[in-house]
């Protein structure tokens, strides 16, 4: 690749430019060319393609754009509503009006909803229900008696001798 010299900046460049990309000028010369001259102005941008303006006024304006969106969709609706209610006028059938009575059946409920019954249930409880009812079922249950005293003789033990060798109360529980 051939390269030459600029005669206005004296910088190297490619010997084939017609203009020096530092400048702007001619290279064999050094006169330098303006573009607004040529008819073309450097200044103003050069207009952006078609989609890519839209996707910037999107960008800028999407409040503005969800809104005539939604706008469109509630019309559009609305038309569509508009043509079946016409239409739902309009439109004569050749069959006879049948009565509610004879679609829906409502003196006798279905079968199919009725809850099955819970199967037995064998567990056993020594006779008294209550006891049971008690320990799982409620809540808020209470310890027994037996495991209220063994848990208080654990905490006896556990205390230090001395004039103060009462445990204390047991917390209610909840």
């Amino acid at each position: 690749m051939a390269r030459t010299t600029c005669a206005a900046c004296h910088r190297e460049i490619d010997a084939t430019a017609r203009l020096c990309a530092y400048c702007g000028a001619d290279p064999l010369s050094g006169v330098k060319t303006y573009l607004i001259g040529l008819g073309v102005d450097a200044g103003t941008p050069i207009a952006a393609p078609a989609p890519r303006r839209a996707g910037r006024f999107a960008r800028r304006r999407q409040s503005l754009l969800i809104a005539s969106a939604i706008a469109g969709a509630l019309i559009a609706l609305l038309g569509l509503y508009e043509i079946l209610q016409h239409r739902n006028k309009a439109a004569v059938t050749g069959a006879t009006a049948a009565t509610l009575t004879e679609i829906v059946d409502v003196k006798t409920p279905p079968t199919d909803t009725k809850p099955l019954p819970l199967p037995p249930m064998a567990f056993q409880f020594e006779g008294k229900p209550e006891a049971m009812r008690t320990l799982i079922l409620e809540p808020g249950a209470v310890k027994p008696p037996e495991v209220l005293a063994a848990e208080r003789e654990a905490q006896v033990k556990k205390l230090p001798r001395g004039p103060r060798a009462t445990p204390p109360a047991p917390a209610p529980t909840p």
